[in-house]
């Protein structure tokens, strides 16, 4: 995986065939020729070989990017064209349309990977099926490196669908069964036709958008809406009963069963974690016929191996190392943790309750069955959970940007249930294929399961302290979680209750630790938060928090939260109901929640569907949710009040002119005179602003909040001369496709004397006030200055 890697980050970066790939090769085949010399005696062949697999893998992977790039530069041609695609994901919801992953042929007989972006339609082509389509393509940017490692060379704008249909070979059968199922599952759109379209068909992608699918993330359920290793192992099982009941040979056996697994693999659409577990129970199996012994780790890393040799793009799909980091956690620390979970009650008992057992029969014996039940039902379950959480947490926690504190008993309540429907609902689809009239009171039954689970997931969400935001970058967990994991498995104590002592008070220091840092006072300030093309700002004074917007990302409002140590929030204010202003609302939920969330006064009347107020419904009550007006004023602290400017009248869009704009004053001795004052304007452009000067004539501001990220009429010279601002701030993404800020706007800021600061250059931009004047901080840089 590091070899591969390393040559995709050489040759995306760098773009031209690395002169060193014939001897990075000749090397790593030196170096594997001296490890069989010596036959892998002595240390210096042992390195050798992990020397020689790491310069091979990154000799073949340079080799496969390097292809790559030769078909990103000259795949198609950029007028519209007329291509023949096999669809090979389903349609994912993306910001601007529909988008699929597809495979093509090209007139010069190569074979490359495509995204398709659909036009609105009602009903978009399906994994599997066959299309004709016309439309333009355009290469990959610099900004789309997370294609490039799908193996995609390029895009598609699809102007015209001309034929869709499923081909008639195994995967176009196998591909318009699951579509017809998944049209009975989801045909009410509600969560759990979604949830069981995710845990039988492994059709998550609609799933993955909605509140439900966030919930099963912070809580720590997100393997089970995905096909995972669990799945098959549920599947394995309940054909393997079948064919033992059908008193088969061993070796008809092992076929029947891999040809079953493989089909639900393709049914499920081919995931790269449902690919590693069917290799893995292949290998298995194999290892059975030929009587050599099933060693779980060893077929873990044969099927990694050889999947990432095959197809280089998987060494960059989060669910396949999801599912190698928990079966490589099963297998290797599995037995550790149930010894000590298993021995924990015995810990507990008094020597005096065991004598008293021993010493009646009767007792003694209840007390062995009661224990064997325990062990059955509470603690091996306890154990593997336990396990698969702590193996995974290197990856989800980046991926995530949270840590999910209520994952153990959410899996032990939630996983019986997905394991139920996996259980009931594949024989379900199969006999009602056959037999009509028999899948509509299963799909009953399985719909009420679905229901359960989800009520299960959303009450475990809103309990306090569900989970915890954090910003980690991914290599270092990675180091890390490998460093401990060594340091455990070498370190390993036996089950004792001195130890049992030692880790409870570890565990409570570090939790003392974590409290301590959490609940640390902070003074007056506003902080402009990194999170992309959008808006979000912290307004708090020791305890009191007050967040205004929420970009447009999930991901990067809880890395931002996590690095500025935002654990509370008095309240939230959605300055208007574009997306990159309330996008991120579902971040919050069991993670920050609001006390109250406000919405410009009138929306919550005249658009009660629009999705920022639905989730704010959903997040905290329709009860919390309120409206803001003109004159409206909220006390942040002693010292920091937020006062409404605008919108005069109830909003009715929910559009840039319907921006809530407010004034944030500090006054540092209480007399009613601010020291400093901030005006934020959401995205009300000039025509707006200026209200603002005929309104409050005599009001001035030391700190601008860019309109709109800095767009053409973000700002004039009128608003800057009546407010006479000293620094303007800017909330925006890197490399934007708006063009934001304009070379206009920035040079009306800068004719007007007026001091810049954005987001893409500087990072988070924090404000902090004293009775002295305004200190000036960022992330992205280490020099602060203030006035």
């Amino acid at each position: 995986w590091a070899g591969i890697y390393l040559a995709e980050k050489l040759c995306w970066h760098s773009r031209w065939i690395n002169p060193g790939l014939t001897g990075t090769a000749a090397i790593g085949l030196i170096a594997l020729f001296v490890n069989l010399k010596t036959n892998g005696k002595n240390k210096l062949a042992r390195f050798s070989l992990m020397c020689g697999i790491l310069l091979s893998a990154l000799a073949w992977g340079t080799w496969y990017w390097q292809g790559i790039d030769s078909l990103c530069t000259n795949a198609l041609e950029t007028e519209p064209f007329e291509l023949t695609c096999r669809v090979l994901s389903d349609p994912q919801q993306g910001s601007i349309s529909y988008q699929s992953l597809v495979e093509t042929s090209l007139p010069t007989g190569k074979h490359c990977r495509l995204r398709l972006y659909w036009p609105k339609q009602d009903e978009l082509p399906a994994y599997g099926a066959e299309v004709r389509i016309i439309g333009s393509y355009k290469p990959l940017t610099d900004h789309q490196e997370t294609l490039y490692q799908q193996g995609v060379v390029g895009t598609v704008a699809v102007k015209t669908v001309r034929q869709t249909h499923f081909p008639n070979d195994i995967l176009g059968r196998v591909a318009s069964f699951r579509q017809t199922n998944q049209q009975l599952l989801t045909a009410d759109d509600n969560a759990s036709g979604l949830l069981l379209a995710g845990v039988l068909l492994g059709d998550s992608s609609r799933l993955n958008t909605t509140w439900t699918g966030e919930t099963y993330r912070i809580t720590g359920l997100a393997h089970l809406i995905a096909v995972s290793g669990s799945h098959l192992a549920v599947i394995a099982s309940l054909v393997g009963w079948i064919l033992q009941r059908l008193g088969l040979s061993s070796r008809s056996e092992v076929v029947l069963l891999v040809l079953f697994i493989v089909l639900y693999v393709v049914l499920t659409a081919m995931q790269p974690s449902a690919l590693r577990s069917a290799g893995m129970m292949a290998i298995i199996q194999g290892s059975r016929l030929i009587g050599r012994r099933a060693h779980a780790p060893s077929a873990l890393s044969v099927t990694a191996c050889l999947m990432i040799i095959v197809q280089p793009p998987t060494a960059f799909s989060l669910g396949f190392w999801l599912s190698v980091f928990a079966v490589f956690g099963l297998a290797v620390f599995l037995p550790l943790i149930k010894a000590w979970v298993i021995a924990l009650p015995q810990l507990a008992r008094h020597s005096k309750t065991q004598a008293k057992t021993k010493a009646n029969p009767v007792v003694n014996k209840a007390t062995k069955k009661l224990a064997r039940l325990v062990k059955r039902q509470i603690t091996e379950p306890l154990a593997l959970s336990l396990t698969a959480q702590a193996s995974t947490i290197p990856l989800t926690a980046p991926a995530f940007a949270c840590v999910s504190l209520v994952a153990l008993p959410a899996n032990l309540v939630v996983t019986p249930l997905i394991v139920l429907i996996l259980s009931l609902g594949m024989p379900a689809l199969v006999i009602g294929w056959l037999l009509p009239p028999v899948l509509k009171p299963a799909l009953l039954v399985l719909h009420a399961i679905a229901n359960l689970s989800c009520w299960l997931a959303e009450s475990m969400a809103r309990l306090p302290w569900a989970s915890i935001p954090i910003d980690a970058d991914q290599i270092v967990c990675l180091l890390v979680a490998g460093c401990i994991a060594a340091l455990i498995y070498r370190l390993w104590p036996k089950p004792s209750r001195s130890a049992w002592l030692v880790l409870l008070k570890a565990s409570l220091c570090a939790l003392l630790l974590l409290i301590t840092a959490f609940l640390r006072p902070t003074p007056p300030e506003i902080i402009m938060l990194d999170i992309g093309q959008g808006d979000a700002i912290v307004i708090r004074d020791s305890s009191n928090c007050v967040l205004i917007d929420t970009g447009p990302s999930v991901l990067d409002l809880r890395r931002a939260l996590s690095r500025n140590q935002v654990n509370h929030l008095d309240a939230v204010i959605i300055s208007h109901l574009d997306s990159d202003h309330c996008g991120g609302l579902r971040a919050l939920n069991g993670t920050v929640l609001p006390d109250t969330i406000y919405f410009a006064d009138g929306l919550k009347t005249a658009l009660p569907e629009a999705m920022a107020i639905t989730n704010a419904s959903t997040l905290i009550g329709m009860s919390s949710v309120q409206g803001l007006k003109a004159g409206d004023v909220l006390v942040v602290s002693r010292h920091l009040q937020l006062t409404v400017l605008l919108p005069r009248y109830p909003a009715l869009t929910g559009g840039n002119d319907d921006s809530l704009v407010l004034c944030l004053d500090y006054d540092a001795d209480n007399d009613g005179f601010p020291e400093a004052s901030v005006l934020l304007t959401g995205d009300a452009e000039t025509e707006i602003l200026m209200e603002i000067i005929n309104l409050y004539p005599n009001r001035h501001f030391d700190v601008l909040k860019v309109a709109h990220h800095g767009s053409r009429k973000s700002v004039n010279d009128t608003v800057l001369q009546a407010w006479a601002c000293r620094l303007a701030l800017i909330s925006v993404g890197s490399g934007n496709h708006f063009g934001h800020p304009t070379n206009d706007a920035l040079a009306i800021l800068s004719d007007a004397g007026v001091d810049v600061l954005r987001t893409d250059l500087s990072g988070d931009i924090r404000l902090r006030f004293s009775a002295s004047g305004i200190t000036i901080s960022y992330s992205n840089t280490d020099p602060f200055w203030s006035f």
